[in-house]
């Protein structure tokens, strides 16, 4: 890929978000629209072998918010992920997405994701913090959690199991302050079990998009609903 453009913390469109990091990226490689982070964004996270349901209503819950206005930021995972920044994509109008690669852009994880990082990237926004030389470790999808964390005002995890990488975005959330919702699932598989505990420990419960946006008007006051 060309045209990958770097950021510095001293840089003017540097995110001021990423500063609330204890270890902020000491410098972020981007394509696409990097004014976008400077607007509302709301992350959807999930398993990435979520059920039907769940990646119907990823997707339903990114276009919506989309369509009003917010950015929808995830990692461009399978499943949930995916079927998040396709949802927001689909808002043509005002719809906007942000994927924190895990990997350098010059490299595509997963694979099938390829020509749906280049239209992110070229119609929307694609951002890591690994140089086109980096070696990809499965650490570096833990830091991208962070960031996906950092740049929200909010994180909506769909669906997830109880050790899995969404919740370690929600508790990077909760840890900077940001609001964490969860979305409750069937209480007999063990991938909805993960948001069940994030309900417990104080999540926002969510069974409808106006439970997001009530959480969401202090971020956006000008929202209709």
């Amino acid at each position: 890929m060309s045209n990958i453009l770097t950021l510095k913390p001293t840089d003017l469109h540097y995110p001021p978000k990423l500063f609330d990091l204890a270890d902020p990226p000491s410098q972020i490689y981007y394509q696409g629209n990097i004014e976008l982070l400077t607007k509302p964004i709301v992350a959807i996270v999930g398993s990435r072998n979520p059920s039907h349901q769940s990646l119907s209503l990823s997707y339903f819950l990114a276009y919506q918010l989309a369509r009003r206005g917010f950015v929808i930021i995830s990692g461009l995972a399978r499943g949930v992920d995916t079927a998040a920044h396709t949802g927001a994509m689909a808002a043509v109008r005002s719809g906007s997405t942000v994927a924190v690669c895990g990997t350098p852009l010059t490299q595509v994880y997963p694979k099938e994701n390829l020509f749906f990082q280049k239209e992110i990237c070229k119609n929307h926004l694609c951002i890591s913090e690994y140089a086109a030389d980096k070696k990809v470790r499965p650490n570096f999808f833990v830091q991208r959690n962070r960031l996906i964390a950092a740049l929200s005002q909010a994180t909506i995890v769909t669906e997830a199991a109880p050790k899995s990488g969404s919740l370690i975005t929600a508790d990077f959330a909760n840890e900077l302050g940001r609001e964490v919702m969860a979305i409750p699932g069937d209480v007999t598989r063990i991938s909805h079990r993960g948001c069940h505990l994030l309900i417990q420990n104080g999540a926002k419960l969510v069974h409808s998009l106006e439970d997001i946006l009530v959480e969401l008007k202090t971020y956006r006051p000008s929202i209709h609903h």
